[in-house]
């Protein structure tokens, strides 16, 4: 039962990230936060009912990890940080790996749709060439263009993250 209701609470929790990602091109703190207060509130439950939190508690680790890294390279924003630390969560390990190798598959799909759609496939992939690759965000001034358009080419992570979970359940259900 707990797991269908982790199960549940994820979907419902990565929809509204992906709305208001999409919506407003951030995740705002109340999500992440209220997303917080759910999994301590799942941890507890899980604890009470005598199950183990190990493999939670390391899918946040994991999730966490990876979308910090993510962060530092510059490919998400620090809401798809928050976010990772209910979507780890509630998914668990090993799970979670799987729905953050997806999730980059699908946007890595999503990106390359965007810019083959808007013919700039080949002038971006020249620019990504020509640049040195960041450790961290670059600081605005070191940016080529204003943050706002940047933003509009964006794809959202959460979005990705949610086509996995989709995904990967169609295949174990089939």
């Amino acid at each position: 039962m707990l797991e269908f209701i982790q199960s549940s609470l994820l979907i419902i929790f990565l929809t509204l990230a992906s709305y208001w990602d999409l919506r407003e091109r951030r995740i705002p703190n109340w999500l992440t936060m209220a997303g917080v207060a759910i999994s301590i509130c799942m941890a507890f439950a899980i604890w009470l009912s005598g199950g183990n939190v190990g493999p939670n508690m390391f899918g946040m680790t994991v999730a966490v990890f990876v979308m910090l890294l993510l962060y530092l390279g510059g490919g998400v924003g620090g809401g798809d940080v928050k976010l990772a630390i209910t979507f780890g969560f509630l998914s668990g390990y090993p799970n979670v790996v799987q729905y953050i190798f997806y999730g980059s598959l699908a946007a890595l799909i999503l990106i390359l749709t965007r810019l083959a759609w808007a013919g700039e496939t080949y002038s971006v992939l020249k620019k990504i060439a020509k640049s040195k690759p960041h450790i961290i965000h670059p600081s605005p001034t070191e940016r080529d263009e204003p943050e706002e358009e940047i933003k509009k080419r964006s794809t959202s992570f959460s979005v990705a993250l949610l086509l996995a979970v989709i995904w990967v359940w169609i295949l174990a259900i089939s």
